[in-house]
């Protein structure tokens, strides 16, 4: 019998996503992290949770070899926001030679071409495109 699995199908979600967390947390004796994002219109913003910004900021500061991003899609505002210091650092990174890989879904990659094209610029950067089938990539790594 051959059992054929694909992995993107299997998106953990709310709590059993914290609880794998906490799983692999134990497992490699470090600690984890939760962060939050909210939409800036909204008061959904917990003040006691760091915002992912914040985090994913870091992270690109001090990649040492390798990026590997994935979101179900990326916008870039011509308006400055919360993510341009991030894009900069993206771009800091494949400067220092640390290889970028981010994955986007292809459904909605041509809604965004504009971004696309942005982050497909960055020094030492591949972008591909996962294309889920059914439904979309709603998750982000």
């Amino acid at each position: 019998m051959i059992l054929n699995i694909n992995p993107w199908y299997y998106v953990f979600q709310g709590s059993s996503m914290i609880f794998s967390l906490f799983l692999l947390s134990y497992a490699l004796a470090k600690p984890i992290t939760l962060v939050e994002s909210a939409p800036s219109e909204t008061t959904l913003d917990n003040p006691d949770i760091v915002n992912v910004d914040e985090i994913w900021y870091e992270m690109v500061r001090n990649a040492k070899h390798t990026i590997q991003w994935a979101s179900f899609y990326v916008s870039l505002s011509e308006e400055e926001d919360n993510l341009d210091p991030i894009l900069d650092e993206l771009r800091n990174a494949g400067e220092r030679s640390v290889k970028i890989e981010i994955l986007l879904d292809k459904s909605i990659a041509n809604d965004n071409l504009e971004s696309v094209q942005k982050i497909q610029q960055l020094p030492n950067t591949e972008v591909r495109f996962l294309d889920p089938g059914v439904g979309v990539m709603n998750a982000r790594y």
